[in-house]
């Protein structure tokens, strides 16, 4: 992205904050559940949804345009699944988004016509061959880094994601040692694993509290050096402190109080959007909270309801830098200026 780019998104949500209007200005969109791989903590692809039409998915995106939304996720499942997917890709540009996806890798050489339209590509790498391997299936890791070298020899900033878990915890210090030789991008996630029946098998191969602190410290003091790192320090000493994190999510329900780290700006300031055009407040609630479509409710009750969530923190470094973003924390706010500067665009 460009300065020119953030800039202008960070003086417009520095006025809807200042206005206390919410609006979305980055939606992760589940184009569909389905999925060619079987990831061992995942089993969305056991959950089968009626998916939208290609015309249907344009109309949203129009919506979500006109509702002020500045950037989108495409995600699954595997988005690359879809025949039409380079038809979705093209006409968010086409009308003003920018548009990221998120892929196992695999189906990125049969997809060369809409990587070459993205303004950005994730692509799941968890470790080394048989981290990977044993993670998300035989052949996964050599396809994530054909993916990587195809979306870079059409031009489209890349980085890598990793779900760390029980499989893949030695393989810390190889993923940042790769992201630095190969100057990618680097995003670190802990495995989610409280019983929703999304996590597929996750709580097996969940890591022991201390040994997920210990990790995140270790996580925490790379950033001072290693400067492909997505995520700030702020964010991954703020997981830190998750109180238990066989809990995904805390909410007001649990009690009064609430672990350290920005409020969540979920339902407000962003928001996902299910393959069936239903809208939640993020990936971690789909499912577990009311959601009405978009497309038969409105995008403006859609994002009413969601936003009216009584979830109130979560361990996920992901979540907590895009709240303190929302929440115009300083740290976060300085992590993304100089990320343009020191990191390939993405």
């Amino acid at each position: 992205m460009s300065l020119g780019w953030a800039l202008e998104t960070g003086a417009r949500l520095a006025s809807a904050v200042i206005l206390g209007r919410g609006v979305p200005f980055q939606v992760t969109i589940s184009v569909t559940y389905r999925c060619n791989k079987k990831c061992v903590y995942c089993s969305l692809p056991d959950h089968p949804v009626s998916e939208l039409e290609a015309t249907e998915w344009r109309a949203i995106l129009a919506r979500l345009k006109r509702a002020g939304t500045r950037r989108i996720l495409l995600y699954g499942g595997e988005p690359l699944l879809r025949d039409d997917i380079g038809e979705l890709v093209g006409f968010a540009r086409d009308i003003g988004l920018r548009v990221g996806l998120a892929t196992n890798g695999s189906l990125v050489p049969d997809r060369i016509d809409a990587i070459r339209k993205l303004h950005s590509l994730t692509v799941s790498l968890d470790g080394r061959p048989a981290s990977q391997d044993r993670t998300r299936g035989r052949g996964s890791h050599e396809e994530a880094l054909r993916a990587v070298d195809c979306a870079r020899r059409c031009g489209v900033p890349v980085k890598v994601n990793a779900v760390l878990c029980a499989d893949n915890a030695n393989d810390l210090p190889w993923l940042l040692e790769f992201s630095a030789k190969k100057r990618l991008p680097l995003v670190l996630n802990i495995i989610r694993s409280e019983t929703t029946g999304y996590h597929g098998q996750a709580e097996r191969h969940r890591l022991e509290n201390e040994t997920i602190r210990d990790m995140l410290r270790t996580i925490a003091d790379a950033t001072r050096t290693h400067p492909l790192l997505v995520f700030s320090r702020y964010s991954y000493e703020t997981a830190r402190k998750w109180p238990d994190f066989t809990k995904d999510r805390w909410t007001g329900g649990r009690s009064s109080a609430r672990p350290p780290g920005p409020r969540c700006s979920a339902g407000r300031f962003h928001c996902m959007i299910a393959a069936d055009g239903r809208l939640y407040p993020c990936p971690q609630t789909m499912g577990l909270y009311p959601a009405k479509s978009v497309l038969e409710d409105g995008l403006e009750a859609a994002l009413k309801l969601a936003g009216s969530h009584d979830c109130l923190a979560c361990p996920s470094s992901c979540q907590i830098e895009m709240n303190a973003t929302f929440a115009l924390n300083p740290r976060i706010l300085w992590n993304h200026l100089t990320g343009l500067l020191r990191r390939p665009v993405y």
